[in-house]
């Protein structure tokens, strides 16, 4: 598909004076990959979530259970931005609320990889005119909620909340702790120096349980899936003691990530890593994308030192290994668990969980209906945003 090819020149970019929208089935993602590829890498609202591997394999994952086109934007031959728009229908009531998401997301709760780090892939430059442009392409579409799950705060965003300004607008905001490696390496102290005393008296105590500890990392695709095993044993046995459910029963979950570490491995994108002290003490499932390593998700080894702290100990190891590799430059640990991840970060952002609400009059009735409800029955709180089960400390 040449005319979607993506040219870098900002003189050809300022030529063009016109925006337009190709869309196209998920069954033609071969089509558009390497557009896709090209939109990562020169777009500075790139992430690991939006990259070409995480949707090259959700979309094998979950595009045959659900509609989903993929949004090229162009201006005149060239390619600027690129999305996922993905359509379900939500019961609510007698009433069939008809849903529209950005990017991977939308699939049913208990299959969800749970997209984090979410955001329009677009060129520098083009974020007001594109999300004009996708703006005024959702509003030909028949919807009535506009979802953007785990969408990073930015441009992008800021457009976006504008163009819907008369929309009904449902968010949540949850923190994202970060700590910054590069600044620590150039440092040359040890990670415990830039914590609190109180959390390096605790990080003391628990490796003291421990002993000495050695860390594996998996050097090749069928390492990590044999490690993804064990994790997601160390998960079940985790959630299941304690009476709630995994992400890894489901099937579809599972298979998500088989074919994420498959396809992405090689390219350096996948880091599970064992943490052991003779038996395993927890492994991390993480990612890596442009020097920053996402923490995923863990699986805790809580029966082999009872009363110990695994949790605490698999992550502190696995950033001090991190700090040996002069290529990664952050340690993203995502939003959730924010009483143990605060105290071993150094700093934090926000990502937003929003939803935009047409004024229809089904949104309407919808809405008058929740608040007679509310009238006579108790209103329990809030929950927050759901996301993958990770074992705390």
């Amino acid at each position: 598909m040449k005319d979607l090819a993506v040219q870098a020149n900002p003189g050809k970019l300022e030529a063009a004076k016109e925006l337009s929208i190709v869309s196209r089935p998920a069954a033609a993602w071969t089509e558009v990959a390497s557009v896709w590829k090209q939109l990562e890498r020169d777009s500075p609202y790139a992430t690991f979530f939006v990259s070409q591997g995480w949707v090259e394999s959700w979309l094998t994952t979950f595009a045959a259970v659900m509609p989903v086109e993929i949004v090229i934007v162009r201006a005149g031959s060239v390619a600027v931005a690129a999305c996922l728009v993905v359509r379900r229908l939500r019961r609510h009531g007698p009433f069939r609320v008809r849903r529209l998401f950005l990017n991977t997301s939308g699939e049913d709760p208990g299959d969800s990889p749970y997209i984090e780090f979410n955001n329009l892939l677009c060129l520098a430059g083009w974020e007001k005119c594109v999300c004009r442009a996708l703006y005024d392409y959702i509003c030909r579409q028949p919807w009535d909620e506009c979802v953007l799950d785990g969408f990073c705060q930015g441009l992008p965003l800021d457009e976006l909340r504008g163009l819907f300004a008369d929309a009904l607008e449902e968010r949540i905001i949850r923190k994202n702790y970060f700590l910054d490696l590069a600044q620590l390496r150039d440092s040359q102290q040890p990670y415990e120096s830039v914590l609190r005393t109180k959390t390096r008296t605790r990080i003391r105590r628990f490796f003291k349980d421990y002993g000495p500890t050695t860390v594996v990392q998996a050097q090749t695709a069928e390492e990590a899936l044999l490690m993804l095993d064990e994790l997601a044993e160390l998960s079940r046995q985790t959630w299941t003691h304690r009476g709630e459910r995994t992400a890894f029963a489901s099937r579809r979950f599972v298979s998500f990530h088989r074919t994420l570490i498959r396809r992405t491995f090689a390219a350096g994108a996948i880091q599970l890593v064992r943490v052991a002290a003779g038996p395993t003490v927890g492994l991390l499932y993480n990612f890596v994308h442009d020097g920053k390593v996402y923490f995923y998700q863990s699986g805790l080894n809580y029966a082999a030192c009872p009363g110990a702290k695994p949790g605490f100990v698999t992550i502190v190891s696995v950033i001090r290994h991190c700090l040996n590799n002069p290529a990664l430059k952050e340690f993203q640990f995502m939003p959730g668990g924010d009483e143990y991840k605060e105290p071993l970060a150094t700093g934090h952002d926000e990502q937003e969980w929003i939803v935009f609400k047409s004024r229809s009059w089904r949104n309407c009735l919808i809405s008058r209906l929740q608040r007679v409800k509310h009238c006579f029955v108790p209103r329990r709180s809030s929950p927050g945003v759901s996301g993958p089960v990770v074992s705390s400390p």
